[in-house]
């Protein structure tokens, strides 16, 4: 099979595509939780796309990675839906600004765990990846605080990020149980792929 030709080339051309028109397609700040996660999927499905046209293959590179990707996009859809918009539906899209939050809020992460579920390799996850996927969460919401805390005035990207209203006990209270929730959905994703890890080759008896 030509790679150019293949499914999995097509979905990750449309997953980059997808990512940067929605990053275009509206203004959002670089110091936003949804900016940063998805300029990393497309950075990274950039690279997917490099090297399955430099090795000739279907597979995506480093795949581990792929599942911290996820992970982050998942993130960044789940709290808009449910904590910024309520759980309200995005439609009607009537504005780019809508159309841009429906790409990066719904389409990136749908199409991400697609990739994910359908295309190889599967399995790749360590329980000691989930470390690893909420490291950048975590050490995003230290820096927002830690700036906030050393430069009075420093606007917050998040109003749940935000001790002036809500005081930092109440801040404290969201990101435990952000940290928590995000815990539990990569535990879920990591339980998942190793359950569809390849069974080793039976050998047959001498």
């Amino acid at each position: 099979m030509r790679i150019h030709a293949s499914p999995q080339w097509w979905w990750r051309v449309l997953i980059v595509l997808s990512g940067v028109v929605g990053l275009y397609s509206a203004e959002y700040s670089i110091l936003a939780f949804t900016t940063q996660s998805s300029i990393a999927v497309v950075v990274y499905y950039s690279g997917v796309l490099y090297w399955m046209h430099r090795r000739v293959t279907t597979e995506v590179a480093a795949p581990r990675l792929r599942g911290a990707v996820m992970s982050w996009i998942l993130l960044a859809g789940l709290v808009l839906h449910f904590l910024l918009a309520g759980g309200s539906s995005p439609f009607p899209l009537e504005t780019a600004g809508d159309l841009s939050s429906f790409l990066v809020h719904y389409v990136l992460p749908a199409m991400v765990v697609f990739d994910w579920a359908v295309f190889r390799p599967f399995g790749a996850s360590q329980w000691r990846d989930l470390a690893g996927w909420a490291a950048f969460p975590l050490g995003y919401a230290a820096i927002v605080l830690g700036r906030g805390a050393l430069f009075p005035g420093y606007r917050y990207p998040y109003g749940f990020l935000d001790p002036t209203y809500q005081g930092w006990p109440g801040v404290g209270l969201w990101v435990l149980l952000l940290v928590v929730g995000f815990l539990l959905l990569g535990a879920a994703l990591i339980g998942i792929d190793r359950l569809r890890r390849p069974k080793p080759a039976a050998t047959l008896g001498t």
